[in-house]
């Protein structure tokens, strides 16, 4: 499912992880690997939440966080998203990915 989420960074990113898991790397060996892939092709276009957030702000929400009101948060964000105040929302791992662009002075 990770797979179809992802664009070819991220891919990329997954790649490095299962190739690393495989070969029975450490924790620690694994996540130094992926760092150095995340500095090769650049924190920012491997995930939103490294973007420059004075130009877009990026923040999962964990579905377990809102109780009840699940299904309210979600037709609220999807409310948002037609206002154009948020340009994404994604469902993933759990959590409600959303992107928020910044006002531009």
């Amino acid at each position: 499912k990770q797979r179809d989420t992802y664009k070819q960074p991220g891919q990329r990113m997954l790649d490095v992880y299962e190739t690393q898991k495989k070969a029975g790397k450490s924790k620690e060996e694994i996540i130094q690997t992926m760092t150095n892939k995340i500095n090769e092709l650049g924190a920012s276009k491997v995930s939103r939440h490294c973007a420059d957030f004075n130009i877009v702000n990026v923040v999962d929400i964990p579905h377990s966080s809102l109780g009840v009101n699940k299904t309210d948060f979600k037709s609220q964000a999807q409310k948002l998203q037609r206002e154009g105040k948020i340009t994404q929302i994604l469902g993933e791992n759990g959590c409600y990915h959303i992107i928020i662009p910044q006002l531009q002075n």
